[in-house]
């Protein structure tokens, strides 16, 4: 019944994941399917996170799209960093291992909550960036969000906020699509599988939080001519799709969150 650490998807998610394989098993026929598929998928994770389609895009684990997040803020020594004792490790560690890491300043929960008047005290003009989750996997808390954003845009002027709605999506009504960074896990609440990222940058911050990863699928220029000179990333949340997506993943996604949306959250 533990069912916060792993969702048990309805039938319709097995039944996507068989498409897919009929779909797999056109070859490269399967990929009009398949491209067709990942399209639908982003329509209803834009939807389900408050954002337009051009706004969303997918990794296959939140590790890796925390990790390119922070390829995209490319911080310093002198830049900071907060981040809370109730996140989970992919948002909390990418901080930790950059070639010059940033200070990175700890939010402590109090009694088992995140209080904004804790927060404060770690927040300044060197604040590039504050990681929360909106409901903790630790245990269950959910930030009080109207405050902690607040206090944010208050006290540290030049930080962007990214927040991890894994234990969130698909269980409760999002209130913090006003967050410069939305990433959600897609094997919990939004009852798909192992393997899918859902990762939202509003257009407003595409240009602040565009990663400099290599790969083939977020570039403009995969097979031009100049490939082998230079790369033309695509901008924001498209940037994060840097290889070939699950497309399994997105099947069973794609499935999952329109029988949550047609029964309500």
């Amino acid at each position: 019944l533990n069912t916060a650490a792993e969702s048990i998807p309805p039938q319709c998610v097995h039944e996507a994941i068989e498409q897919y394989c009929r779909d797999k098993n056109d070859g490269m026929r399967g990929r009009d399917a398949h491209f067709a598929t990942l399209e639908d998928c982003r329509e209803i994770s834009a939807q389900m996170i408050g954002l337009s389609k051009d706004e969303v895009s997918f990794c296959s684990c939140s590790s890796e799209a925390y990790n390119l997040l922070a390829g995209a803020l490319d911080l310093k020594a002198d830049d900071e960093v907060v981040i809370t004792d109730l996140d989970f490790p992919a948002g909390a560690t990418p901080w930790l291992n950059a070639a010059a890491p940033p200070k990175v300043n700890l939010w402590q929960a109090m009694d088992g909550a995140l209080l904004a008047e804790y927060l404060a005290p770690l927040l300044n003009e060197h604040t590039r960036l504050v990681q929360v989750s909106l409901v903790s996997f630790f245990n269950g808390h959910r930030i009080d969000w109207a405050a902690f954003i607040q206090t944010v845009r208050k006290n540290a002027p030049n930080a962007l906020v990214s927040v991890d709605v894994t234990q969130a999506l698909g269980r409760i009504e999002l209130d913090c699509t006003d967050a410069d960074c939305i990433i959600s896990s897609t094997h919990k609440w939004a009852l798909g599988i192992h393997g899918g990222c859902i990762v939202g940058i509003p257009k407003k911050r595409e240009n602040d939080l565009t990663t400099h990863a290599g790969g083939w699928f977020h570039l403009q220029n995969a097979f031009e001519p100049d490939r082998f000179e230079r790369t033309v990333s695509k901008n924001g949340a498209a940037s994060y799709s840097v290889g070939m997506p699950n497309f399994v993943a997105l099947y069973a996604l794609n499935s999952s969150l329109r029988y949550i949306d047609s029964i309500g959250i």
